[in-house]
């Protein structure tokens, strides 16, 4: 019988922030752990130290689940990196990347064994649930600031090969989200977040971060919003797409016009895009 549990891509960096470092490795432990996973691969600097706690915590078997992937020195991992991984070691595998601060649980398994439903050709974007003080979890739905985000993407390669050339921006950024949910829609894939069946568990009770609103990127055009539902299925009326139009000024389109509209502005926002991924390489 075929193994399909989920391989884990995401990126390790050792904070020097000793909370912050905690939940970073706790994330990575909780997903060796689970058996929805056969494999964690972790992109690192090579000058960073690995984390041996991990060895100390799993087991063996679990321990053994973890790949490293060593990068440039000096360098960070882009969705380019990971994407271009997963095409070259994991074609027709289950693939879920996300934040090195995000583990999974037993609902990941619905979006390999729900009836009617093939992972293949999809991407799907996950709206994360915040692990608090009691370990009770939050579903992350604020009023206005980064509603609908996203902090993990799955996925069953091969992937489209624009998503590797153009996916050269960091994970982790303000704005990435936006940006990987339009660059998935305009290569084609059905993007879609079911977010309210399938946890991606955030651990951030130290509130560390090593970015401000200077690290924003994208915008209007170029980003795609996936509102949140609990149905393992593609639903185009999920979608919204904003842009600017020097008649009306800003628009929504919704469902496939806004599939449509962004596909059709593509080359129109190329400019925007590369102004986007410049800016993220700038600002390191």
């Amino acid at each position: 019988m075929d193994d399909d549990r989920f391989v884990i891509l995401t990126e390790y960096f050792r904070s020097d922030h000793p909370g912050r470092r905690k939940e970073i490795i706790k994330s990575v432990e909780v997903n060796a752990r689970i058996p929805q996973t056969k494999r964690v691969v972790l992109f690192i600097d090579p000058e960073i130290e690995f984390p041996k706690e991990l060895k100390r915590v799993l087991s063996k078997e679990n321990f053994n689940k973890i790949e490293v992937h060593e990068l440039t020195p000096g360098g960070r991992s882009t969705y380019s990196d990971l994407l271009s991984y997963a095409n070259e070691h994991l074609v027709g595998e289950n693939c879920a990347l996300c934040n090195n601060d995000i583990s999974f649980d037993e609902t990941l398994d619905l979006l390999k064994d729900t009836e009617g439903f093939d992972l293949e050709g999809h991407f799907v974007c996950l709206t994360r649930w915040d692990l608090m003080y009691d370990n009770s979890l939050r579903f992350k739905q604020p009023a206005r600031i980064r509603k609908n985000s996203q902090d993990a993407w799955v996925f069953k390669p091969l992937l489209p090969t624009k998503m590797i050339e153009r996916g050269g921006f960091y994970m982790g950024r303000p704005g990435c989200d936006g940006m990987i949910s339009y660059l998935a829609t305009i290569s084609g894939l059905k993007v879609f977040n079911p977010s309210e069946t399938v946890r991606a568990k955030h651990l951030h009770l130290s509130r560390r971060r090593t970015y401000s609103r200077k690290h924003r990127m994208g915008g209007d055009g170029i980003y795609m919003c996936t509102f949140p539902t609990d149905e393992i299925k593609f639903d185009p009326d999920k979608l919204m797409y904003k842009f600017g139009s020097p008649t009306t000024g800003l628009e929504k389109l919704y469902g496939q016009d806004a599939t449509d509209k962004a596909m059709a502005d593509e080359e129109e926002m190329e400019q925007h895009w590369d102004y986007a991924l410049d800016k993220c390489r700038r600002l390191t």
